[in-house]
């Protein structure tokens, strides 16, 4: 049972899982959001674009990835979250 859990954790199918229930749950959200009108997927598109980005940083790293996939999607996470703390930010005020 042991070696089960470490083969999936350590492999880079699980941030595939993950991402895919990311991607339900969005689609879940603006399903919600649109019936209510209450949250817009622009406010959820900073911090989920610099999750998916750091995901996709592990995912390189587990997949043993050339480490500038690696580098590339931390830096693309950066700018993705200065987004969202712009937009929480400007929306607190």
């Amino acid at each position: 049972m042991i070696d089960f859990l470490r083969t999936a954790v350590m492999s880079p199918h699980i941030v595939d899982f993950a991402l895919v229930i990311i991607a339900f749950e969005v689609v879940l959200l603006a399903q919600a959001a649109a019936a209510r009108g209450r949250l817009s997927l622009s406010q959820l598109g900073g911090q989920v674009a610099a999750g998916v980005c750091l995901m996709l940083a592990l995912r390189a790293v587990l997949a043993g990835s050339d480490p500038l996939w690696v580098g590339f999607f931390l830096a693309l996470s950066f700018p993705a979250h200065l987004w969202d703390v712009r937009r929480r930010l400007t929306s607190s005020r």
